[in-house]
């Protein structure tokens, strides 16, 4: 299996095709920026793959952090090392902000 490390710069993205990133298992960096993602765009519910070690969204349209899906601790469910980094136009968001994220 081929690890990848991908960056989406400048695309205006889906739903659909944020699901479909989000379904490669051989993942293990995403960084999305500029991708005119909205808090209504973005899918809920996700499970990241295992391999995912770092994901960053940047200088998208997102106000809060994304409603994903947890564990009934409040983890991420798939990845225990996720470092997660989002950036919005108007301030950085963290995990926090909505919910508690603990390795």
């Amino acid at each position: 299996m081929i690890f990848t490390i991908q960056t989406i710069n400048g695309i205006p993205l889906t739903k659909r095709n944020l699901e479909y990133i989000f379904a490669q298992s051989a993942l293990i960096k995403l960084t999305l920026t500029n991708n005119e993602i909205t808090d209504e765009k973005f899918p809920s519910g996700i499970t990241f793959p295992t391999n995912l070690n770092e994901f960053i969204i940047t200088n998208n349209k997102l106000t809060e952090v994304p409603d994903w899906t947890k564990t009934l601790d409040q983890k991420v469910i798939g990845t225990p090392k996720l470092k997660i980094i989002i950036t919005t136009r108007t301030k950085t968001l963290t995990p926090f902000d909505r919910w508690s994220y603990k390795n």
